[in-house]
Parts: C-alpha cells; structure tokens; sequence
C-alpha cells in the first residue's frame, strides 16, 4: 500500500493575524527566561534602531544572541517586527517544554544562538561553511567566565536587575 505523503500550503505567515506588540511579547520572553529553575541569567535587549532588536542571555555563563531584524522592505515592517517577537517567544517556550520533558538541556536546544570567539554565533558558523566562504571559521567557545556581552550601537538596556 503506498501513501502519497502531501505537505499542506501555508497562505499566510505564522503569526499573521497577531495584535500582540512587540513590548508584550518580550515582556512574556523576560517571564520565560527569568525562571529560575532555568539557570538562565543576564537576561538583555538591545534596541539596534529601527525595527531592530537583539536578545542576549546567558545558559551555564554561555553567552546567546537572538537578532530581530524586519527589513523595511516587508510589506508592513511594523507587522512583520511583532510577528518575529511571537515566533521568538514560541520558540522559547517551546524549547523550554522540550528540555523539561528531559530530550535534552534548554542551551543545546538553542545551541544556534551560543556565541563564538568571533563575535557571531553556531549558526551563523555553520551556514557559513555550508556556503563554502573562503574565511576560517572558529568554532571555539570563549570561556565562559569571559564571554562578555559586546556594548550595543545604541545601548543596553537591561531587563531587569541582575540576580
């Protein structure tokens, strides 16, 4: 018996007909990381202009980085930045319940974001391997004790007191 596996089309962007603004969703993004059975610390936005955004926080002392960036060539950027924050925190929440669930630790999860001594982060360094790009990769992690958050163009803002 053969099945003809069919894949569904999607017509419209997840998170399409979100009203959730992009201050919401990172306020629900804070609650998720500040759990403190987590161990996840230095919870961190930085506001990078426009509709730009970067999320640092720490697993284990590793530093993460997520970007936010909605081009202004979206068909409506402001949309397109609340969608990104939507889809950032489900995908938070999601690694969250996958790692309580015991598959694996929340950092390994999200290893993507875990930055590298070259100031980019795992993903970004495999992609660029993929891509065949004639610049050496170091896939080396700084130690965690001195993988400092970089200042950002505009400034930090912190999320809330340190802990």
């Amino acid at each position: 018996m053969t099945s003809a596996a069919t894949t569904a089309t999607r017509k419209r962007p997840s998170y399409q007909t979100t009203g959730i603004s992009a201050t919401t969703s990172r306020e629900e993004i804070q609650k998720l990381l500040d759990r403190a059975d987590l161990g996840i610390t230095d919870i961190r936005w930085v506001a990078l202009g426009g509709r730009n955004s970067r999320l640092y926080f720490r697993i284990d002392r590793r530093l993460y980085k997520i970007d936010i960036h909605a081009s202004d060539e979206a068909r409506d950027p402001d949309k397109k930045f609340r969608r990104l924050h939507r889809a950032v925190a489900h995908l938070l929440k999601n690694s969250i319940a996958v790692a309580e669930e015991g598959l694996c630790g929340v950092g390994e999860i999200l290893a993507a974001f875990l930055m590298t001594n070259d100031d980019i982060t795992v993903g970004e360094a495999l992609l660029r391997l993929e891509a065949g790009s004639s610049r050496p990769v170091t896939l080396a992690l700084a130690p965690a004790e001195t993988a400092l958050v970089p200042a950002g163009p505009t400034g930090t803002v912190p999320a809330r007191k340190p802990r």
